[in-house]
């Protein structure tokens, strides 16, 4: 999901590149970029984060109620990580694009 989420980031910002600065004409992508912003990304990458964040507090909230025994929340730990890494990505993601996006003619 993370390496994922990584190409699909770069691959956005690449066809942003071209777009703007070596004028790749695509309809689907000025379709998109009149109906996506900054703050689309930045709202999802903060929901995403959140939520893995909220997973996390119930994890180790879970673990504080049983003495701080055995961790038996592996994979929803790993959940967690990932859904924080993932919303971090989207949201930085979403910062270049519109940087990318600022010298367009």
């Amino acid at each position: 999901m993370i390496v994922g989420t990584q190409i699909v980031s770069m691959g956005l910002c690449a066809h942003t590149y071209g777009a703007y600065f070596m004028d790749d004409r695509d309809p689907w992508f000025d379709r998109m970029r009149a109906r996506f912003r900054l703050e689309h990304g930045l709202t999802l990458g903060i929901a995403v984060a959140g939520l893995g964040f909220v997973l996390g507090a119930w994890i180790v909230g879970t673990w504080v109620e049983r003495g701080f025994g055995q961790l038996s929340e592996e994979r929803l730990a790993v959940l967690a990580a990932t859904l924080v890494i993932i919303g971090t990505q989207v949201f930085f993601a979403s910062f270049l694009l519109s940087i990318l996006g600022l010298r367009r003619t």
